[in-house]
């Protein structure tokens, strides 16, 4: 545990899957509200159940949530769906051992777009900086009405029934290496504040439904909003509640309370690279709400559209980063590919598809030689420059080419 959070003398941290089944407790009115999608729907429907404890669901038949939540069949949406055995895979932690988060599949998934997962675009690498708002929705126990004192503390005793419900928070701390039994994770906290520190746009008529965590609530997920779109941002983990044992208030919600929650631009990367391995699948990899079509970026959802991230390193120097460029070792700017198969004309003299600029190629290119836009035998694929007539530019492409295959292209895996 970090200097910062030993110095929360007060506070006592536990693993909260250590007692009974509780859930986020928000202090707006009774504590009996928000227990349908906030008007502004940051992933509501992906929150699941399993054993009691929360899942989230992040598209593509896989879901994620706590390390320390047990494996077994889930509900999502009302709808019960099959965990498929042996799927269930640790995230490693960047500093070494298991974080406490855990992905698994599950058969025939609900038709859900996948969730976009926060990125770190902070320097230094932070990912949060504090006041950041964040919305948690997690499953549980509903607050006990009145307010009650608890050694020096106040707050609410917590009470069934257990629903999943939703508040807000403002992150107190980032950065935080939270090492608990078999894992060490990076997390971010928030704290439960009975005057909440900067203005939460999340906060209905002036009844800021501010939240907190309990016993019971791992798995349960964090949002943030980038100022565009919501981003799953964080898996809660544990709390860390003030010392109090009065024996008439045996589950309490004080003011004071954290929330640690696993930061998961720390992990997005591992997460990406087993629940969204495939690009150009039909699938919406990146959660970006369109389908995916040969795009050598879509397991970034920063773009936009499908088409790929063209940063990075550009062998050719013509302006397209390699990733992107159908010509990676022959300049092409214009990215000219007549034949469509994702080879740029410039790198690309196989006229006939058979893997290899041969005899077969000369042939074709020979029959074009010297024609011109309508005639007879023009043929737009050997004109490599697209000038309208095949010629000594054309023919210099093809002798470069030939006994080679076609490329390299970063569109071609």
């Amino acid at each position: 545990m970090c200097g910062r959070c030993l110095a929360t003398g007060l506070l006592v941290l536990f693993l909260a899957f250590l007692a009974p089944t509780e859930a986020v407790v928000i202090d707006a009115g009774d504590g009996t509200g928000n227990t349908s999608a906030p008007a502004d729907d940051p992933g509501w429907r992906h929150v699941g159940i399993q054993g009691g404890l929360p899942i989230i669901y992040l598209g593509n038949d896989w879901v994620l949530t706590a390390g320390h939540v047990p494996f077994s069949n889930v509900w999502i949406d009302g709808v019960s769906y099959t965990s498929i055995p042996g799927s269930r895979i640790l995230l490693p932690n960047p500093t070494g051992g298991s974080a406490d988060l855990a992905v698994w599949q599950i058969e025939d998934g609900p038709d859900f777009p996948n969730l976009p997962i926060r990125e770190n675009d902070l320097e230094p690498a932070a990912s949060f900086v504090a006041g950041d708002e964040v919305v948690m929705i997690g499953r549980g126990r509903s607050r006990g009405v009145d307010p009650i004192t608890c050694g020096s503390f106040t707050g609410y005793d917590s009470i069934t029934p257990n629903v999943i419900r939703w508040g807000t928070n403002q992150v107190l701390w980032s950065g935080i290496e939270l090492s608990l039994g078999a894992y060490t994770t990076d997390t971010f906290v928030t704290q439960f504040d009975a005057a909440p520190v900067g203005t939460d746009t999340r906060c209905e008529s002036g009844d800021c439904s501010e939240a907190q965590a309990t016993m019971g609530d791992s798995g349960g997920a964090v949002f943030a909003h980038d100022g565009t779109r919501w981003e799953l941002a964080g898996v809660m983990l544990a709390v860390a509640s003030q010392a109090c044992s009065l024996p008439a208030h045996p589950s309490t919600v004080l003011y004071g309370d954290q929330t640690y929650i696993a930061n998961l631009s720390s992990y997005r990367d591992a997460i990406i690279a087993i629940v969204r391995s495939e690009c150009s699948n039909g699938i919406d990899d990146d959660g970006d709400g369109m389908i995916d079509l040969l795009d050598p970026g879509c397991l970034s959802d920063a773009d936009e559209g499908e088409s790929p991230d063209c940063d990075g390193t550009d062998s050719d120097s013509d302006g397209i980063g390699d990733v992107c460029d159908n010509c990676i070792l022959v300049s092409n700017a214009d990215q000219i590919d007549s034949d469509g198969d994702l080879y740029g004309n410039f790198c690309d003299a196989d006229y006939d598809g058979d893997g290899v600029t041969g005899a077969q190629d000369f042939m074709l290119f020979r029959a074009s030689y010297g024609r011109e836009i309508g005639d007879e035998h023009y043929d737009l694929v050997v004109d490599a420059d697209s000038n309208g007539n095949v010629g000594t530019s054309d023919f210099i492409v093809f002798r470069s080419m030939f006994g080679r295959p076609p490329g390299p292209s970063g569109l071609v895996p």
